[in-house]
Parts: C-alpha cells; sequence; structure tokens
C-alpha cells in the first residue's frame, strides 16, 4: 500500500485543492478514493489539508483512481513537486504519422459534407475542402481565428453568418463547459470559457 510521510504541518497547497476538486467531480468520498487507491483514508485527509507529503507513488495512485486524463495527471504531479510523466507532442510529429493519415482518410470521406479536426483547445487542425470552400464563400479569406469558439463567439468572426447564432452559441458553450470541468488546469481552456460567458447576447 503506498504510504505518505506525516509531517507537522505543510500549507494547504495547489496539490490538496485540486486533489479535493477532482475527487468531488468524481462524486466520490475521501473514504471511497481511499479505498480505490490504496491509500488510507487518514493520509487522504492530510494530503488534501497539506498536512502531509505526498510521494510521486500515491500521486500516481491517486490519479489511477481518480481515472485522470494524462494532460491532468501531469498537472496533479507538478502540483505535488514533481516532474510530469507523461510526454506531450505535437500533432506534426513523426510518431503521429498514422494518426495523421487516418484523420485526412476521415476528413476526405466526409466529401462532398464539410469537416474539421480540432484539439482539446478547440483550435482547427484541419480541413476538408468542402469546409474550406464554404467558409471561403461566407467569408472571405475565411474565419479569422483558428479557435472554433472565437470563431462562433467573436462578432468580427463567423457569428454574423450564423442564423439561429443563439442557439449554436448555447450548444458550443454547454460542450466547452463540459472540457473546463474535465480539464480544471488547463489555463487556456478556462480563459477561453470565461471570455465565452461574457459574450453580449447570450439568452
Amino acid at each position: 500500500m503506498p504510504a505518505l510521510i506525516a509531517v507537522s504541518r505543510i500549507p494547504a497547497s495547489l496539490f490538496g485543492a485540486r486533489l479535493r476538486l477532482w475527487r468531488q467531480q468524481r462524486h466520490l468520498s475521501q473514504l471511497e478514493l481511499a479505498l480505490r487507491s490504496g491509500v488510507s483514508a487518514r493520509h487522504l485527509s492530510c494530503a488534501e489539508t497539506g498536512r502531509a507529503r505526498r510521494s510521486r507513488e500515491v500521486v500516481h495512485a491517486l490519479a489511477a483512481a481518480l481515472d485522470l486524463p494524462l494532460r491532468e495527471r501531469n498537472a496533479l504531479l507538478l502540483a505535488a513537486g514533481f516532474a510530469p510523466a507523461f510526454q506531450e507532442k505535437a500533432l506534426a510529429s513523426d510518431d503521429f504519422a498514422p494518426m495523421r493519415q487516418a484523420i485526412d482518410l476521415t476528413l476526405q470521406g466526409h466529401e462532398p459534407f464539410p469537416a474539421f479536426a480540432f484539439d482539446g483547445g478547440w483550435n482547427v487542425l484541419q480541413v476538408n475542402q468542402a469546409t474550406a470552400r464554404v467558409f471561403g464563400r461566407v467569408r472571405p479569406g475565411g474565419p479569422k481565428y483558428a479557435n472554433i469558439v472565437r470563431q462562433v463567439f467573436d462578432p468580427d468572426d463567423m457569428r454574423p453568418y450564423i442564423e439561429n447564432w443563439g442557439e449554436v452559441a448555447l450548444n458550443l458553450l454547454a460542450h466547452l463547459e463540459e472540457a473546463a470541468l474535465s480539464r480544471p488546469s488547463d489555463d487556456a481552456l478556462q480563459l477561453l470559457l470565461a471570455q465565452a460567458r461574457a459574450t453580449d447576447g447570450l439568452r
């Protein structure tokens, strides 16, 4: 069983706050998370309040029990004072050549209908020819931003060309809120959500 070393007092940390947030989002009590992770409930309580020093093994055990995405596991490790364990690479990396080929085939398969691929930050990575044609006809030069949320919410981008903008914006906002909730350490995504929520004209 992974162990935590209790010390006299460690100030409540970002790690404790992030751990508590994830536990609550997963609707788990401290006891339930303790049972899933193999960390004692007492030690887990101390970790959340900053009264215990975490080991790297304990952080991995808690992250696995919470079923965190790899990016959020890295964030939890950083908050605990450890180096990230999972490497993040760009789609252009040689390692992702088969994935890029799969994306190409998928986008081509949607012709003559528009289709595009975007990353976790809602940035468009690739579009098919139908999308390029539609955007080019609707807005000369295409969208102002590469980010889907900014395209939809910015009045100087694609927003004026969307007839049912209110419906589209609210639907997109709901998806954005869900994504932001699952990735609280993604500052760029949190900022994108805050800006979208502050947009004029939302019902």
